[in-house]
């Protein structure tokens, strides 16, 4: 419609018949229609996009937040390229890598999980083929294989890979799951205390805090053991520079120490105030700032504006 709506000029067209002073005029406005005719007809012969093929369906979406995680974690150590590593001649960092499998077939089969060899290995069902070899994983990883591989193993387009022409695995884009993979994309999952393996010896059983309990039992099990529990004045320091990077105000270390409450209860109210505290967000507040890369300006530049509008509100906002 662009170039009927312009078919006719409506200046001179003939440069020699404008006026000197104007044919700077000319010039430009001339210059100007014929990147308005070039323009529109590009637009108009420009083909439509088909987004429909760039999202993702929700299967892959599943492998990208779920199965991704855990194979990097778990498997990738000893069946992958980015390693170098093939035990078993299996690779598992591609899905032609799977399908081909290694020195006892292929490792899934998609639809049918029961039938996957990777899923009897995490199973340990078979004492011969039990993976990760280090410990079983939890149930919850489990049914994360089974239902990806019951709804046909999907996976992402570009973490495939392909088969090659001697029935090996081909190269695979570690580079693009690893990105996938990385914890900053996956959901928020809350992690409960009763996940830890339960305390084995009888100071952790007895201990006032969960989080102790499971130091504990992991320090007995390394022949260790705790630390004999600080004083007073050396718990407020502790806690004070930790949490807000300060030490304590003399006021505050004579108040402490002349609480006659229980140690427990005026060290759980010190906690919450100092959490409470606006130091504490200025403090842990800075080491997200320094991965974001914050800044409030572009430096030394010229001929643009040095500040960046309204960057202060984010900082606020992470205080």
């Amino acid at each position: 419609m662009l170039p009927l709506l312009f078919a006719a000029p409506s200046w001179p067209y003939r440069l020699s018949s404008v006026p000197v002073d104007c044919r700077g005029l000319a010039i430009c406005l001339a210059t100007a229609w014929t990147f308005l005719l070039a323009s529109s007809q590009s637009i108009a012969e420009a083909p439509a996009v088909d987004n429909s093929t760039t999202d993702q369906t929700s299967p892959e979406k599943f492998f990208v937040e779920r199965v991704a995680p855990l194979l990097r974690e778990h498997c990738f150590e000893c069946h992958s390229h980015e390693s170098g590593d093939s035990s078993g001649n299996l690779m598992l960092d591609s899905l032609a890598g799977m399908l081909v499998g290694g020195s006892r077939g292929a490792s899934i089969v998609p639809s049918q999980p029961d039938q996957s060899l990777l899923l009897r290995a995490v199973l340990y069902d078979d004492n011969e083929l039990q993976m990760p070899p280090s410990e079983k994983l939890d149930d919850e990883a489990i049914a994360t294989f089974r239902t990806w591989l019951a709804d046909g193993a999907a996976m992402p387009e570009a973490l495939r890979g392909d088969l090659s022409g001697t029935g090996t695995a081909g190269s695979v884009d570690s580079r693009t799951l690893a990105v996938q993979a990385h914890w900053a994309y996956q959901p928020p999952r809350r992690w409960s205390l009763t996940d830890a393996s339960a305390p084995s010896n009888e100071s952790a059983c007895n201990s006032a805090n969960a989080i102790d309990a499971i130091i504990e039992s992991n320090l007995a099990s390394a022949g260790l053991s705790l630390s004999p529990p600080a004083d007073r004045t050396t718990l407020l320091r502790r806690l004070s520079y930790d949490l807000t990077g300060l030490p304590p105000t003399q006021a505050e270390t004579e108040q402490f120490l002349s609480d006659p409450r229980d140690d427990q209860a005026v060290t759980s109210e010190l906690i919450d105030r100092l959490i409470a505290s606006p130091s504490f967000g200025e403090r842990w507040a800075r080491f997200w700032m320094d991965v974001s890369r914050y800044a409030d300006n572009k430096g030394y530049v010229f001929q643009e504006d040095r500040e960046y509008p309204g960057a202060h509100q984010y900082r606020t906002w992470l205080i």
